[in-house]
């Protein structure tokens, strides 16, 4: 059986432990290619207007893998656990598999990973979803534990290369440990947004050749657990992520600047973005440009005001 999986949203975290744990019980995964303007295209015809771009974007990919896939693979991430509160899923991807059911009636069949430890833990769910697949339970508590440990090693690659990219195979380099450090510039955002290239706006390759060292934090789960329990923290798993990350750019001081690329239309972002603006304020008077993209976004409009943020940068410098 060939399963599909949509190269969309949160597959940018959890490709290896999803790919790793079906290709352990026996079935053959299908990732969609990169994000194209017809794939985008697609999406903004099929998705509500309300929808945020990202998720329309999904919705292109699903339309993709609906004649090559016999049974395509959607997470619902509802809540985990984190050193004793709960920590919630963005409301728009936790309603993926309902919002495809509505626009595609008669699709390919799809099979739903629900992971909601107020129920039951993260490898309860993954022997829940090999259950529906026909496997066993012993079955799938090794391919659990195998998941589980290359998750683990790509994981802490892409802290090292600050990019997950490497995950789907296709990094041939490590464009931006090369740049010499001086002048950095810290980039906070969900990953389907920084290292999908048709979503990205080119900003990485536009920061370096402004001659600025972009820097990307991925935290540790320790870092992650120890951010949980400051005060005031919004209860959004993949937010705490970000606000994670945001706080160790802040606190280093070789970070001129902070860059948060975000979309229009995400509800949690309006929050976490205005969250990490006042403690950035707070601590250390750091400059930072948000940049909140659409469908609608152009390249140039984009790059401009990058231009500014670096021009800006460099005068304080002197």
């Amino acid at each position: 059986m060939q399963i599909g999986i949509c190269r969309a949203l949160h597959t940018f975290h959890h490709f290896v432990l999803w790919k790793t744990f079906l290709n352990e019980l026996g079935f053959e995964t299908i990732l969609t290619p990169n994000t194209t303007p017809e794939i985008v295209e697609a999406g903004l015809k099929i998705g509500p207007a309300e929808l945020c771009l990202p998720v329309k974007v999904f919705l292109g990919h699903f339309q993709m893998l609906q004649e090559k896939a016999d049974v395509i693979f959607i997470p619902r991430l509802v809540c985990r656990k984190v050193v004793g509160d709960y920590y919630f899923g963005c409301p728009k991807a936790l309603a993926l598999p309902d919002l495809i059911k509505a626009l595609f009636p008669s699709s390919t069949e799809i099979v739903e990973l629900i992971i909601d430890e107020r129920i039951s833990s993260e490898k309860m769910a993954f022997v829940n979803i090999a259950g529906r697949l026909g496997r066993k339970k012993e079955d799938a508590l090794k391919a659990y534990q195998v998941a589980q440990a290359a998750a683990c090693s790509a994981d802490e690659l892409t802290r090292r290369l600050e990019t997950p990219i490497h995950i789907f195979n296709e990094l041939k380099t490590d464009p931006y440990l090369s740049i010499p450090p001086g002048f950095k510039i810290g980039v906070i955002g969900h990953p389907y947004l920084l290292f999908d290239d048709c979503l990205n706006g080119q900003i990485f390759e536009f920061l370096v050749s402004c001659g600025a060292k972009p820097v990307v934090f991925f935290p540790t789960e320790e870092q992650i657990m120890q951010s949980a329990l400051t005060k005031n923290v919004p209860n959004w798993y993949y937010e705490l992520e970000l606000i994670t990350g945001a706080r160790q750019l802040i606190q280093d001081e070789s970070i001129k600047g902070l860059l948060l690329y975000t979309n229009f239309a995400c509800g949690t972002g309006s929050i976490v973005n205005e969250f990490i603006r006042r403690e950035g304020t707070r601590k250390r008077k750091i400059p930072i440009l948000t940049i909140l993209i659409d469908e609608h976004t152009s390249e140039s409009g984009l790059k401009t005001r990058l231009e500014a943020f670096i021009d800006l940068l460099k005068a304080q410098r002197h």
